[in-house]
């Protein structure tokens, strides 16, 4: 759902109460206000500002800028090396 209510932001550029309509659209129970919304976009930033772009993959990178959104995020650290995160969109 994160993911969504990051492409309807920032691709779509939806304000917070148009984000609410289509996510309740979709059968997903959301606050009323704009504020649940609002939090739901600063937990996305969150976790698309913890990796930076230029350490994901040139094809997942084109995707995730011409393709569409995200469908899931799942990160690893390792007990060695840095960590890494995964970024599957829909293709």
């Amino acid at each position: 759902m994160l993911t969504l209510v990051g492409f309807l932001r920032y691709t779509q550029k939806l304000i917070y109460i148009e984000i609410g309509k289509k996510l309740r659209q979709r059968g997903i129970k959301v606050g009323q206000h704009a504020s649940a919304i609002k939090n739901l976009t600063e937990t996305y930033l969150q976790i698309i500002n913890t990796v930076s772009l230029a350490t994901v993959p040139a094809t997942i990178r084109q995707r995730l800028f011409t393709e569409g959104i995200v469908l899931a995020v799942d990160g690893v650290q390792p007990e060695k090396g840095h960590a890494i995160l995964y970024l599957l969109s829909d293709a």
